[in-house]
């Protein structure tokens, strides 16, 4: 028979709720250690989210002073002028516009910042890069030895495609320079040409720039007498621009006007403004010249002989005109068509004869 002690009181080893309280205890961690671990976990969330905002607040306050400043222009907007393959086959002084180019393409890499056109050797490969047709296998069939800078290829160059005598050439050229068209053309072309002869004095400049001028401007500008060629262009410039001004307001004032074309008080009071600075130009002697023009033909009008050609008066009058009653009556009495008598016909009217022109019958 069991005894009555231990079925009342159970063991603690054989009780369910002490071995589950047991094995509880048994497996689970120490508790200083957890809370000392949840604590650091909190601090290292807490520092993380602190240089979070710092970032946040660092391009925040970047972006905002990016706003109130401009931006500044870069360089790389900035294009090189284009250059042109260059084939010897153009104008005589091409090579010289050319070699000209590619001196900017040099000038605009250093402007830029870059430094690829710092060697020489790099300099005359670009520019050989550019030399196309006649002037690339003139090229390579040269004796290069000798080049070995930029100057040295740019007297290989000019001694190749420049004219022999240069300044001959631009001297014959300059002779025959006219200005057909604007005095900015003209100056241009004149200017070019005495680039190329650098011992021709200013006196001869001068001169021969006058020389080409259109006769009403070259007068202008030798009134004036200028010192330098600048002057002289300055002067031609200026008459060519007042001259467009006075012909453009010159249909204006012709309808504002009442006298006819040839009056003579209308051409006396017609002033140019530059009869008060130049009394003698162009202008003053075309005006005298169409004046005695004028009283030539009037003089000739009025010594013209009047006893050749008969008054009209006294000119055999024709018949009169007949109406359409009257030659109804004609033909119904048989009369003369020209005197309106009997006994003829109008071809034989004695009274007004009839002239037979042509085969026609004038009346």
């Amino acid at each position: 028979m069991a005894d009555p002690s231990s079925l009342a009181s159970p063991s603690p080893s054989h009780s369910p709720r002490n071995s589950s309280s047991v094995s509880f205890a048994f497996v689970s961690p120490d508790p200083p250690a957890s809370v000392n671990e949840v604590a650091r976990l909190q601090a290292e969330i807490a520092r993380l989210n602190a240089a979070g905002n710092a970032v946040v607040q660092e391009r925040d306050a970047l972006a905002r002073s990016r706003a109130r400043s401009p931006a500044p222009a870069t360089r790389s907007a900035i294009k090189p002028p284009t250059l042109t393959p260059f084939t010897g086959l153009g104008q005589e002084n091409s090579v010289d516009t050319f070699l000209r180019n590619v001196t900017k393409q040099f000038h605009f890499d250093r402007f830029t910042g870059g430094h690829q056109f710092d060697d020489e050797d790099h300099q005359i490969q670009f520019a050989v890069f550019y030399l196309d047709k006649a002037a690339a296998e003139w090229w390579e069939s040269a004796d290069r030895s000798s080049v070995r800078t930029w100057d040295q290829f740019v007297e290989t160059m000019r001694s190749r495609y420049r004219p022999t005598l240069p300044a001959e050439v631009a001297r014959a050229k300059l002779f025959t320079l006219k200005q057909t068209g604007a005095v900015s053309g003209y100056c241009n072309a004149f200017q070019l040409l005495i680039s190329q002869i650098p011992d021709m004095s200013a006196a001869d400049q001068i001169f021969q720039f006058k020389r080409g001028l259109k006769p009403p401007i070259a007068v202008r500008v030798a009134e004036d007498r200028p010192d330098t060629l600048q002057d002289a262009i300055d002067v031609a410039v200026g008459v060519e621009q007042y001259v467009t001004s006075f012909d453009r307001a010159r249909p204006f004032a012709a309808s504002n006007h009442g006298a006819g074309p040839m009056d003579l008080n209308a051409m006396q009071a017609t002033t140019d403004p530059f009869e008060a600075k130049y009394p003698e130009s162009e202008s003053a002697q075309l005006l005298a010249l169409m004046k005695e023009q004028h009283a030539e033909f009037l003089n000739a009008l009025h010594a013209r002989p009047t006893g050749t050609t008969k008054p009209a008066a006294a000119a055999t009058k024709g018949p009169p005109k007949l109406t359409d009653a009257e030659r109804e009556r004609c033909f119904r009495e048989n009369l003369c068509l020209r005197c309106r008598g009997a006994g003829h016909r109008a071809a034989e009217c004695p009274k007004f004869p009839s002239n037979r022109q042509n085969g026609r019958l004038n009346y």
